[in-house]
């Protein structure tokens, strides 16, 4: 089918990127009768806005007292996949400091990640509707740059693109 099992990426904005991250560091929800001849882990994240750490105070009315579990910087290991993370400076769903500190922790383990905070971006502000799509184009240029950089697209002139 031409599907390169060793070259998936995962991605999502918010909740979506929870999802997508959380693929990537937990093990103890995949189903003891997967086929581990082929990981279901990503090979590559690119994140909008993810919730990073469901354990905080603001979420214990989503999560209760199971946020500790849910959260990916409270089970952060080395040997993620590259990561893009694409987070709005003035979110005040998922706070930029949480993002940083997250970043900071991955850095530590030697995990290979890229940041670009949005001077006044909200959460959701990666949308094509939010704003008029003020950053969706640009957001969809660094997601670009990033699967060319880890080999996952080619590499095209950017003559050939107009």
């Amino acid at each position: 089918m031409g599907i390169d099992p060793g070259r998936i990426a995962a991605g999502g904005g918010s909740a979506g990127g929870h999802i997508a991250l959380s693929s990537a560091i937990f093990d103890q929800f995949d189903d003891p009768k997967e086929d581990k001849k082929i990981s279901s882990k990503p090979n590559a994240l690119v994140l909008f806005n993810p919730a990073i750490d469901t354990a905080s105070e603001r979420n214990k009315e989503r999560f209760g007292d199971r946020g500790r579990e849910a959260s990916p910087i409270r089970h952060l290991t080395a040997g993620l996949p590259p990561m893009l993370i694409l987070h709005g400076k003035a979110d005040s769903t998922v706070p930029f400091a949480e993002v940083e500190k997250f970043c900071a922790e991955a850095k530590k383990l030697g995990d290979q990640f890229e940041l670009f905070g949005y001077e006044g971006a909200t959460h959701g502000f990666f949308s094509p509707q939010h704003k008029h799509g003020l950053w969706y184009r640009e957001t969809l240029q660094e997601m670009d740059r990033f699967l060319t950089k880890i080999g996952y697209l080619p590499d095209v002139p950017r003559s050939k693109l107009l």
